[in-house]
């Protein structure tokens, strides 16, 4: 065979049967477009696949088949209908409300396949807060700070609302699930409800709680301590506690003991009265405080000290009824201070004295006089012939008193004791001159009486008669018929000087003394006249 011509056929047959494929195949593309013979020629996936309201998210549709083949695809719900795609990835961004099932169909060549992909949409609210601070229905004395427990089912982060009668509402900051606080609000006294709503960060927000009573107070109570003060005899000593508190109440008192100016140190917490035992010798302090049930305490109180004290007493009570000459009838009543406490002393006294020994009104009484003197002289004057009772009170330096302590009783003179005076002629006489001294009167030798004595009645009258005793310094020498027992006598001074010259005259009740001085000078010179 011809090897052209074998050649030749060869391509002739080639043509023929490649115009026949072609006829063949053209007819299959206008007949039959798209023929789709498989589950994944197309796939519908979404990113991200859970997104909060207001947020979008992608959708992806992937078409596989043969080159250069299309389909005619819808997405639904609302993102794409009828449209022609070829082969390759095509993206819509979606924005759905809620959750979302999306689902992609394509149809070509008589075939149709679909697939579909779930977008979930967060929108669970918050769930109730659990409210945690200020505490239910419990007095505070602080600017509060809300606080409140709050999740969300979805993981959202959440914020808190809250919300208190008369004062609006406050927001807290975003967190995650758990403790919300809310800064100190400067709330004034009283009593209020308040209450918490959470919000998620997509605007989502659950239902309020419920109400919780707030109670503000920040007013001091008051205290008031009522206590024996001074000197007690007793070791008893009785404490009175008062208090008020015009808005949350009394929560418990404060009660502190110091025991001789040492610490105060806690002694009890009560807000009743009581009696608290001590120890003689002791000085004991009480102060007091309250607080409410806002935790807000007074001021401390205090009032004054007690001092625990045995009496004091005196012993050796005496009377001194004196010689009556300077200072009549003004005795001296002493006595010895005595106390069984180590180491006091005596920090006043108070005399009495009556003619009645039921002192029911008395003659002297010197009032509590601040001394710590152990004896006693009346101001006033006694009476005379008089039987006088007298009785004493003691007070030490921490002003314990004793009680009346009765002293002797006595008698006083039948009449004032005598007044010696007297005077002498000349009033300034020379060594060796007569010198007439005058205690009484005395015809031609004395003018008048100088000295004075008293009868029963306690009336004046003359010394004369009575006792009378002259003292004149050594070398005095008495003139004829007078003597150191005259009444009025008279002496010469053997020199010059100042002379002691002392008169004591005694009655029938009595001895007083009169020193007086008298001064001697020397005798004036004698002349006599010559002629010339």
């Amino acid at each position: 065979m011809n090897p052209l011509k074998n050649k030749k056929i060869l391509i002739l047959v080639s043509v023929a049967l490649l115009l026949t494929t072609g006829v063949i195949l053209i007819r299959q593309v206008r007949s039959e477009p798209f023929h789709i013979d498989c589950d994944t020629c197309i796939d519908l996936t979404a990113s991200p696949t859970t997104i909060g309201r207001g947020e979008s998210s992608t959708l992806t549709l992937k078409i596989n088949n043969t080159p250069d083949s299309f389909a005619i695809c819808s997405i639904t719900p609302g993102v794409i209908s009828n449209k022609k795609l070829n082969d390759g990835n095509y993206n819509y961004k979606v924005w759905p409300d809620s959750t979302t099932k999306y689902t992609a169909t394509c149809t070509g060549g008589g075939g149709k396949v679909s697939d579909s992909i779930t977008i979930t949409v967060k929108n669970k609210v918050p769930n109730v807060p659990t409210l945690i601070a200020p505490p239910h229905n419990v007095w505070i004395n602080y600017n509060p700070t809300f606080k409140a427990r709050v999740s969300d089912p979805e993981g959202d982060n959440v914020r808190a609302k809250f919300g208190v009668d008369g004062y609006g509402e406050f927001w807290g900051n975003w967190v995650a699930s758990g403790k919300i606080s809310q800064s100190a609000q400067s709330i004034s006294d009283g009593t209020y409800n308040w209450r918490a709503l959470a919000q998620d960060s997509y605007g989502d927000t659950g239902n309020w709680s419920g109400y919780w009573k707030l109670k503000k107070d920040t007013v001091k109570p008051s205290a008031i301590l009522d206590q024996e003060n001074g000197v007690s005899l007793d070791t008893s000593i009785w404490v009175n506690l008062s208090e008020s508190d015009d808005r949350s109440g009394i929560a418990q008192g404060d009660v502190d003991l110091r025991i001789n100016g040492g610490s105060w140190k806690n002694y009890s917490n009560t807000i009743n009265n009581f009696t608290y035992t001590g120890a003689y010798g002791n000085k004991y302090e009480f102060r007091y405080r309250v607080k409410d049930n806002a935790g807000n305490w007074s001021n401390w109180v205090y009032d004054g000290s007690v001092y625990l004290d045995r009496p004091p007493t005196a012993t050796n009570l005496s009377v001194d009824e004196g010689d009556y000459c300077t200072v009549p009838l003004r005795p001296i009543f002493s006595w010895t201070f005595s106390d069984p406490e180590p180491g006091d002393t005596q920090g006043a006294y108070q005399v009495q004295v009556d003619n009645n020994s039921n002192f029911s009104s008395p003659e002297v009484d010197s009032g509590k006089v601040y001394s710590s003197s152990e004896s006693y002289v009346p101001v006033g004057s006694l009476s005379y012939n008089t039987t006088y009772w007298w009785r004493l009170k003691v007070w030490d330096n921490h002003d314990a008193q004793s009680d009346w302590i009765s002293g002797p009783s006595f008698t006083t003179s039948l009449h004032a004791w005598p007044y010696p005076d007297f005077s002498w002629s000349p009033p300034s006489p020379t060594e060796g001159e007569i010198v007439q001294f005058c205690a009484i009167q005395e015809a031609g030798v004395c003018p008048e009486d100088v000295s004075t004595c008293y009868d029963i009645n306690n009336n004046e009258i003359s010394c004369s008669g009575k006792s009378f005793l002259w003292t004149f310094p050594s070398g005095t020498e008495f003139a004829t018929g007078t003597s150191s027992t005259s009444e009025n006598p008279r002496v010469k001074f053997d020199s010059t000087g100042v002379k002691d010259v002392t008169l004591e005259i005694t009655d029938d009740v009595g001895t007083c003394p009169r020193t007086k001085s008298v001064g001697v000078m020397l005798p004036l010179p004698r002349w006599r006249e010559i002629a010339p």
